[in-house]
């Protein structure tokens, strides 16, 4: 059995608050995240990797802060 840090459940709900309450993304963080806190195999670090980079894509919003506004962020940056 493997163990994980509670940072990994910590970031699945703060991120997957930020979805609808009715989102399966949301729901599923929820559930993974619970699993986390106990002893459990390897997939499942694997599968709350997963998660973690389709919550930060899916709660990615374009200037959610306002930085572009202010100059901070380089609009060609990607480019």
């Amino acid at each position: 059995m493997h163990t994980v840090t509670t940072s990994t459940p910590g970031l699945l709900l703060s991120l997957s608050a930020a979805l609808p309450g009715a989102s399966p993304l949301r729901r599923q963080a929820a559930h993974i995240a619970r699993q986390l806190s106990r002893p459990h195999p390897r997939e499942l670090d694997r599968k709350a990797s997963d998660l973690l980079a389709r919550l930060l894509d899916a709660t990615d919003c374009i200037d959610a802060a306002g930085y572009s506004t202010d100059g901070v962020i380089d609009p060609a940056f990607d480019d």
